[in-house]
């Protein structure tokens, strides 16, 4: 891939063109001369950016993920009290839900995906910013702060939290009777309550200082991910 991919108005054209097409019927049905034609570019210029197809594909939605971990910490900037266990799970559900490549590198959706979704690539993307990659990192600041109970095994805590997350999302990609949204936000913040919160309210200082805690931990997964397309643009 040649240099200068980042900053390519062309590039951000076939990278919207991708997702753009991808999005209507998923990554196994789109061409490169597809993509080239709705950017308005030849399809030559595609090579000029990506050795492969499956190369632009897996930078639209490495950037899709970006764009989850930049929502994330606006909210959390502007809402600290967000950070709480049992607000943050519901938060971390609706916007994977809302972003459709990482909804499907989250379910290893091969129509969507094709080949990248088992790829070690798109899971590298879910372990530094996955929503349970996400919990994991912010789970000893809850601990140190009394927002999760510090009278359970860090590891135990981080199984419920794993569970139930999986729980949430499986119940809600079902194919046969899913639940309405709204029951099963509702459900998951119950369920995180009770099995990780302490009973009580956390103050406006340890709010903040959690959710400032929360906003580098995106900020520096957002940066590994850069990182990682920065590397493929040499």
């Amino acid at each position: 891939m040649n240099r200068g991919r980042l900053d390519s108005d062309k590039a951000a054209r076939l990278l919207e063109a991708a997702g753009s097409l991808a999005r209507q019927r998923g990554l196994r049905g789109v061409t490169v001369a597809e993509i080239a034609e709705r950017a308005h570019v030849g399809k030559g210029t595609v090579y000029l950016y990506w050795d492969t197809k499956e190369d632009l594909f897996y930078e639209l939605f490495a950037r899709d993920f970006i764009a989850v971990a930049r929502d994330y910490a606006d909210q959390l900037g502007a809402h600290p009290d967000l950070v709480r266990p049992h607000r943050l799970c519901p938060l971390m559900a609706r916007t994977t839900l809302a972003r459709p490549f990482v909804r499907a590198a989250r379910a290893h959706d091969g129509h969507v995906l094709g080949l990248l979704a088992d790829h070690p690539a798109t899971q590298h993307l879910l372990d530094i910013m996955g929503p349970e990659a996400m919990l994991a990192a912010i789970l000893p600041a809850w601990r140190s702060h009394g927002m999760a109970r510090s009278d359970q095994d860090p590891e135990r805590q981080m199984y419920a939290l794993r569970s139930v997350m999986l729980g949430f999302f499986e119940l809600v990609s079902s194919r046969t009777a899913p639940p309405p949204l709204d029951l099963a936000y509702s459900v998951l913040a119950d369920t995180v309550r009770a099995v990780v919160e302490t009973p009580q309210e956390p103050s406006d200082e340890d709010l903040v200082s959690v959710a400032r805690t929360a906003i580098e931990i995106l900020d520096n997964a957002q940066k590994q991910v850069l990182r990682l397309l920065a590397d493929t643009d040499d």
